[in-house]
C-alpha cells in the first residue's frame, strides 16, 4: 500500500518562516520564477516529496501529487501537501492516515485532538449525502506550527465506481506567523 519515495523525484524541504530564497536554495524542486513573488501561493506541478525542516519538528511524507504553500511577505506561512500520487480507496487512505500518525510520533509532535477512529470513518462518511466529504482526522503540534490532518472523499460509489475515491491532505499553520 506504502508509495516509496522514488529517489528521481524532486524534493521541496521547508519551515513555516522560510524565505523564498532558503526554500529554493533547499529543494530539489524549481519552482517556476513567476511563483517567487512577495505573496501569493507556491506549487508544485509534478510529483514530489515533501519534507518539513523545522530542527526537532522535521518528517518526510510519501510522494505528493499536490504541494501547495502560501506566502506572505516572502515567507512561508501555510502548507496543504496531499502525499499520495492519485486518489486511493479508503482502506488505502486510511492505512496512510495511520502512517503519518506514527510519523509524526517518532518525532517531536504531540497529539491535540484525534477525531473519529480509524474504523470509524467509514461509517461517518455513510452518514452524509454530499458527493464530497472531508472529515479532520488529527490535530497534531510542535511549538508554534500545529498540523491537521484530513480526509476527503471525492467520488462516491453512486458515480458508477465499485468504491469511493479519497485524498488524504497535511496542514501545516502557524498563527504567530500569519498574524505578523
Amino acid at each position: 500500500m506504502m508509495q516509496l519515495a522514488p529517489t528521481t523525484l524532486p524534493a521541496i524541504r521547508l519551515t513555516l518562516g522560510d524565505d523564498l530564497e532558503t526554500i529554493q536554495r533547499q529543494s530539489t524542486y524549481r519552482f517556476p520564477p513567476r511563483q517567487l513573488s512577495g505573496t501569493g501561493v507556491i506549487a508544485a506541478g509534478e510529483p514530489v516529496i515533501f519534507e518539513y525542516a523545522r530542527p526537532g519538528c522535521g518528517f518526510r511524507l510519501p510522494p505528493a501529487r499536490s504541494f501547495g504553500a502560501s506566502v506572505d511577505e516572502a515567507q512561508a506561512v501555510s502548507i496543504i501537501v496531499s502525499p499520495q500520487l492519485r486518489y486511493i480507496q479508503l482502506t488505502d487512505a486510511l492505512g496512510l492516515i495511520d502512517y503519518i500518525n506514527r510519523l509524526l510520533e517518532r518525532s517531536s509532535w504531540s497529539l491535540s485532538k484525534r477525531y473519529p477512529t480509524a474504523d470509524q470513518v467509514p461509517s461517518r462518511g455513510k452518514q452524509y449525502e454530499a458527493n464530497h466529504l472531508e472529515i479532520r482526522v488529527a490535530d497534531w503540534r510542535c511549538g508554534d506550527d500545529e498540523l491537521y490532518i484530513e480526509l476527503a472523499r471525492r467520488r462516491q460509489r453512486e458515480d458508477g465506481l465499485n468504491y469511493d475515491l479519497c485524498l488524504v491532505s497535511v496542514k501545516i499553520v502557524n498563527e504567530r506567523l500569519r498574524a505578523k
